[in-house]
């Protein structure tokens, strides 16, 4: 359930699936991708963790070409949604 994933999932796993529920309420872009107003602080807040752990998995994702970081905005890529739902499958 989801408290026991909460609880058992790496700062990676908690990252990407709380990305991926922000995507269905986000707006998508003419490319596919969808942006995602929210700061890097706000997100560590909502992941329970510290803004410097959050920030050292979105820059992995950065380098993959998961997502664009920008102030105040994560713009997942198209390709990315993809890549994490598939990962994150049971």
């Amino acid at each position: 359930g989801w408290i026991d994933f909460s609880l058992s999932a790496s700062a990676a796993e908690k990252g990407q699936w709380n990305l991926l529920h922000l995507s269905q309420f986000s707006p998508v872009q003419p490319d596919g991708d969808i942006s995602i107003a929210i700061s890097q602080q706000e997100f560590a807040r909502m992941l329970g963790l510290s803004r410097q752990v959050v920030n050292t998995e979105l820059n992995r994702l950065v380098a993959q070409g998961f997502i664009d970081v920008k102030y105040g905005t994560l713009r997942l890529k198209a390709k990315a949604l993809v890549a994490m739902r598939e990962a994150l499958a049971p």
